[in-house]
């Protein structure tokens, strides 16, 4: 039995997605709890499956002290894979710098991470449809990823405020340990015809501006042209450049309410049927 308290979570989510996308486990990461998501990741790897990666073998054995897995390849050693914030280990980056034609050669994880998704970026619409559904579904995850990163960062910065004003108000008499919240569960997203993002984001500032520049310019909207005006314009975030990216690909996906279309390099919102 798996040790929860020995888990990294974050580690976890990077190992089943490795397993996932070698052994077509189809194991959900979004949305489920680190107790459920260690079950789900010890039966598949109980299950002696072929072509299992040799990261997600190594992260296995870390765990759960098992150094035997049916089907991982020879070397297995008891470190577990490095991962990036968004969850990528290594051989996902590799495996997805060949799609793209990226030289990954003398770049850490996080600058190749990087260097993907604005790869992406500059794919036109036709150019991302050609992508292997892998590719994609990696890239839509990415979006997922992002915007549950800055909720989750929000919701704990909004916490810690709220319990400095909760200490100025009434010093504790005694050290406590408070219950913890339980975390809420995140539904399941599928597509979201007519969905908008939350009037008073930086998401929402990003598509204002968006469709400001489209009024001024049907030809359509470049990316580097709309990050450069939302900095002027003053979008509050800690990597600007980053969030445009981010939400234009996110507006794009049915998940994302199919907001944008993106042709020739250039984003278009979605003509009305």
């Amino acid at each position: 039995m798996i040790d929860l308290k020995e888990i990294d979570y974050k580690e976890l989510k990077a190992a089943v997605g490795l397993l996932n996308e070698s052994c077509g486990t189809g194991i959900k990461v979004i949305g489920v709890t680190k107790a459920r998501l260690s079950e789900e990741f010890e039966e598949a790897m109980k299950n002696g499956l072929d072509n299992v990666p040799e990261s997600a073998s190594n992260f296995y054995a870390k765990i759960s002290g098992n150094s035997t897995v049916t089907g991982t390849k020879e070397g297995a050693t008891e470190d577990g894979p490095s991962v990036t914030e968004f969850g990528n280990t290594r051989d996902v980056l590799e495996k997805h710098a060949g799609v793209l034609g990226v030289d990954s050669k003398g770049m850490d994880d996080s600058a190749l991470e990087k260097e993907l998704l604005e790869k992406i970026d500059s794919l036109t619409q036709e150019q991302w449809g050609d992508l292997p559904e892998d590719t994609k579904v990696w890239d839509k995850y990415m979006a997922d990823t992002w915007e549950k990163i800055q909720a989750d960062k929000a919701a704990a910065t909004k916490a810690g405020k709220a319990g400095k004003k909760a200490d100025k108000k009434e010093a504790p008499a005694s050290k406590k340990k408070e219950p913890k919240e339980p975390k809420k569960a995140v539904a399941s997203i599928g597509p979201r015809p007519g969905w908008t993002f939350t009037e008073g984001t930086n998401s929402f500032h990003i598509m204002q501006v968006f469709a400001s520049m489209f009024v001024k310019d049907k030809n359509g909207v470049a990316l580097k042209d709309l990050q450069a005006q939302c900095e002027k314009e003053k979008v509050k975030s800690g990597n600007v450049k980053n969030r445009v990216s981010t939400v234009m690909r996110y507006a794009m996906t049915e998940e994302g309410g199919s907001q944008v279309i993106k042709k020739d390099g250039k984003y278009f919102p979605k003509p009305a049927k």
